[in-house]
């Protein structure tokens, strides 16, 4: 990712996330590669494993799953990162520090840049009052929802990866519907 997707016009070719990212192990190394296929189905017949539903992107590697696993609310630190990313250097080096790759961290360097330019004021209220991801009601609460609206379709697309798309339950309550049923059971025993 050289330019920040927000800047430039997307055509709905571009925006497409139609697809399913697997993963193919290379025999007897951890080395792999990804790919994007149409359907599961697909996927499956030709012995490839799906990571998570939608395109491959720059958040798609097992290094960055490993970060959504480990970490089910990315959303305060990475604000508290954000909150510095008028210095690009230490905002990647704060999502290098939550083990981000270089590449997922740019998606999401341009999607908090995006989202202070288009929901700042509701974002620092949200923040100064300490408002839980989710209101009484189970929707976002006006921070997350303008970042939904503003910066999700963007982030989701060049991410590739996302927390809902890869199955993971996070720390902003979402519909079960919402959130893509898979595990990530990549190896057998048998064959390590």
């Amino acid at each position: 990712m050289t330019e920040d997707p927000y800047k430039v016009t997307q055509t709905p070719e571009m925006m497409s996330r139609a697809g399913f990212c697997a993963i193919k192990f290379i025999p007897g190394t951890l080395e792999y590669y990804l790919r994007t296929f149409d359907t599961e189905e697909q996927a499956k017949e030709e012995e490839w494993r799906v990571t998570h539903k939608d395109k491959c992107g720059a958040c798609s590697t097992l290094r960055d799953l490993a970060v959504y696993l480990h970490h089910r609310d990315l959303t305060a630190p990475v604000r508290r990162i954000a909150a510095i990313g008028f210095i690009p250097s230490l905002f990647f080096e704060g999502m290098e520090n939550l083990g981000f790759t270089e590449d997922c961290a740019k998606i999401w360097y341009y999607n908090s840049k995006n989202t202070a330019r288009e929901c700042l004021v509701t974002c620092m209220l949200s923040w100064v009052k300490g408002e839980a991801s989710n209101n009484f009601d189970g929707s976002l609460n006006e921070c997350l929802y303008c970042d939904e609206v503003k910066s999700g379709p963007i982030f989701q697309r060049y991410a590739g990866r996302t927390r809902r798309n890869s199955g993971i339950i996070s720390s902003i309550g979402r519909d079960e519907c919402d959130v893509y049923n898979m595990s990530h059971h990549y190896f057998d025993i048998k064959t390590i």
